[in-house]
């Protein structure tokens, strides 16, 4: 699927594809209305932008289970809101009840987040465009037909390039491995020895994004081999997939102690040639992502190749030199076969893929066991439960809900207070139901914690006076009712493929969208209405996001400390397995290392929280800070070990292993410390390093090594984490 002839290949372009998806769903939404009602209809258009939302990467069956779910909710949405809207103390209810409702379907999962947040759009958009003199049907047809519309291209495109949603994924993927390289190069810089702490920081928020992605292809190739029972439909898919988890893994991986080589090698070229080699590397992973997105040939470069061997070179000089201890060769040697190996898997992506045999012993271990049927009554019993499990102020879910709900209620009574005001005060009509973009700016700036929501607001503002300025400057020029439907056209399309990217953009085009549409419309020009509008919405989701159940309050340190203690246990646990049966990727050993980086990157969250919300004193924050850079050093020394796993023939190194790896894990999951056992297995593990038969295996070396990494931290790891 990644290979075409140079002929398709532009058309194939990601981004031309995306924006001709886009376009033809514009034009349709646009042109067919105008064609049959003599008029642009902003239904359809809103429909067709909701649909956009909420739609989601799946097999071809699963698509379609999805389109039917998602019409079927946006139909009842908006039907409720056009049967209760006459009606303010009913709809101000729903608004309040509906969306925490709506927002609590999160606790589902991803999938049911994405369809919440859709549904809670259209139902607004919905109110934005109302009108009561038009029979209740109209307006939730009109919007089904633009969502049915978009789900029709999608599904035509899906049919066409069923990989391409994965493909893009990859490629993002790639682009992540080589900022997570480019960061760990940084730690071989001899002038950011002082900057060591900082970085590891920066490398656990890179690690928490691509972990996500990751975790997101996964998925998507396990729906597609579910529903094609074990036979995999995209194997360069699986292979590009399986090679970024291994890097990363290995990019990941920590050998040696940084500051340690700082202070020993500082005046050697020896840290310029390990920084250079991985800067190459990370380079040599954008290279892939291009070729991902162009689906050209992969060219591997030779000068990898160069630099690991004159970096050899300069180990060797230095060993001959004896001017250091054995073991940090050791570890120098170790770090270096590392990275060859990273070099070895970017070779694969130019030799071709593996083997069809191999290639379906990897798709068996990536599926999950064949669950048992489960009911139906079992089935809505599980989802109460995990609903009930976050009705919980402890709950991130909880928490954004109810400050979604604030947002909807508040900006429907700030509306209901003005209309009634202008109608008895002044003696003026209803005002118009545009001044719904209060509501709308609110619960697209509110987001689940302040920094983000800060961030959002600002982007939102801008964009929006961008997108007002320039709709009044282009309607000073009268343009014709067919240059103004192209520009509607246009500024959707463009607004679909920046909305990722540029929010501020974004936000500035959908505004020139909505402003045009209402002028082809003959409502009165609401420009500063606009704006009023969203100021109001922004100061409403800033109220929520900061005095509504703020997450400062709520984040509870020594949980997450307990968090990352067990899933590094059981992240060991899967690696120790691998050195007793040999190498294998199956789904239990990718979802343990996952899940111990999700809890690292929830560590670096939490203090970026605490950090932004200036509740805590200095002390307490570096104090969390220190044991995020000790657990980031932690998981890097598992890390290398998982990367170097391999299944160990040597009994006395293999058993050492298993004592080793079972008091660590009984450690951390206890939280109690043994001294003499901890002395006797650091004397052990010592004695073998130096005997012959372990210093001539590289994977025992390798094994031992980390070990005794390991078992070196865990005195310092475990005060930190539990003062124990």
């Amino acid at each position: 699927m990644l290979s075409l002839s140079k002929l398709t290949r532009t058309f194939y372009n990601n981004l031309l594809l995306y924006c001709t998806k886009i376009f033809i769903v514009m034009s349709g939404v646009v042109i067919a209305p105008m064609l049959i009602t003599g008029s642009l209809q902003l239904p359809p258009i809103l429909g067709a932008v909701a649909a956009a939302l909420s739609d989601l990467d799946n097999h071809i069956k699963g698509r379609v289970k999805n389109i039917g779910l998602i019409l079927l909710i946006f139909f009842l949405a908006s039907t409720a809101v056009e049967l209760i809207f006459p009606y303010p103390l009913i709809f101000f209810l729903l608004c309040v009840f509906g969306t925490a409702s709506l927002i609590m379907l999160g606790a589902l999962g991803d999938r049911y987040a994405t369809i919440a947040f859709g549904t809670l759009v259209l139902t607004v958009y919905t109110m934005l465009t109302f009108e009561a003199d038009r029979a209740w049907y109209i307006q939730p047809i009109m919007l089904i037909i633009g969502a049915l519309w978009y789900h029709l291209i999608s599904l035509l495109f899906h049919f066409i390039w069923p990989a391409r949603p994965m493909t893009e994924s990859l490629a993002d993927c790639y682009k992540d491995l080589a900022r997570l390289l480019e960061l760990k190069s940084r730690f071989f810089d001899p002038d950011e020895v002082e900057s060591i702490k900082e970085l590891k920081l920066k490398l656990s928020i890179a690690g928490k994004n691509l972990t996500a992605k990751l975790d997101n292809i996964r998925g998507a190739i396990i729906r597609r081999l579910q529903n094609e029972r074990g036979q995999n439909p995209f194997p360069e898919i699986l292979n590009y997939y399986l090679v970024a988890q291994t890097i990363y893994e290995r990019a990941a991986s920590v050998h040696v102690e940084y500051e340690l080589l700082h202070k020993k090698f500082l005046y050697s070229d020896l840290l310029f040639r390990f920084q250079r080699l991985m800067m190459q590397q990370g380079q040599t992973a954008l290279k892939i992502s291009e070729a991902i997105n162009k689906h050209e040939e992969y060219e591997h470069p030779q000068y990898l190749n160069r630099l690991s061997t004159r970096l050899n070179e300069t180990i060797e000089r230095l060993k001959k030199s004896g001017n250091h201890e054995r073991e940090v060769y050791r570890s120098l040697d170790n770090l270096l076969h590392n990275l060859e190996q990273i070099n070895a898997l970017f070779l694969k992506m130019q030799s071709g893929l593996a083997t069809n045999d191999l290639l379906n012993t990897e798709i068996q271990q990536l599926l999950p066991q064949t669950p048992q049927k489960i009911s139906l009554k079992d089935r809505f019993l599980e989802i109460y439960q995990r609903i009930m499990s976050h009705l919980t102020p402890e709950s991130e879910v909880f928490r954004h809900a109810v400050r979604m709900s604030f947002v909807m209620g508040a900006g429907y009574l700030i509306i209901w207070i003005a209309n009634i005001g202008n109608i008895y005060l002044l003696n003026g009509d209803e005002i118009t139901t545009r001044i719904y973009w209060i509501i709308l700016t609110a619960i697209f700036v509110c987001q689940p914690n302040s920094t983000a929501t800060k961030t959002r607001i600002t982007k939102r503002f801008s964009g929006t006076v961008l997108g007002v300025i320039v709709t009044i400057l282009f309607l000073q020029f009268s343009p014709s009712v067919s240059l103004q439907a192209l520009i509607v056209i246009l500024s959707g399309t463009l607004f679909f493929i920046f909305s990722a990217a540029q929010y501020s953009f974004a936000t500035a085009l959908i505004t020139i969208m909505i402003l045009i549409g209402f002028n082809l419309n003959d409502y009165n020009f609401i420009a500063p209405e606009r704006l009023i509008d969203t100021m109001i919405g922004c100061a409403l989701a800033w109220i929520a996001a900061r005095y509504i159940l703020p997450d400062w309050r709520y984040h509870n340190v020594l949980k997450t400390y307990d968090k990352v203690a067990l899933q590094n246990s059981r992240y060991l646990k899967e690696i120790q397995e691998q050195y007793h049966l040999g190498r294998s990727d199956h789904l239990a050993y990718l979802t343990s290392r996952t899940l111990a980086s999700e809890a690292d990157s929830e560590l670096s969250s939490l203090f970026s929280s605490l950090s932004a919300s200036n509740q805590h004193d200095k002390a307490t924050l570096e104090e969390i800070f220190n044991n995020l850079c000790l657990n980031n050093t932690f998981l890097g020394y598992l890390s290398a070990l998982g990367a170097h796993r391999e299944k160990v023939e040597d009994k006395e190194v293999l058993v050492l292993f298993d004592k080793t790896a079972n008091f660590i894990i009984k450690t951390l999951q206890t939280k109690q410390f043994d001294q003499p056992y901890y002395s006797a297995l650091k004397r052990e593990i010592y004695q073998l390093q130096h005997h012959e038969s372990c210093t001539q295996n590289s994977v025992s070396t390798i094994l031992l090594q980390q070990l005794m990494l390991l078992l070196r931290t865990l005195p310092s790891y475990l005060k930190a984490l539990f003062n124990a």
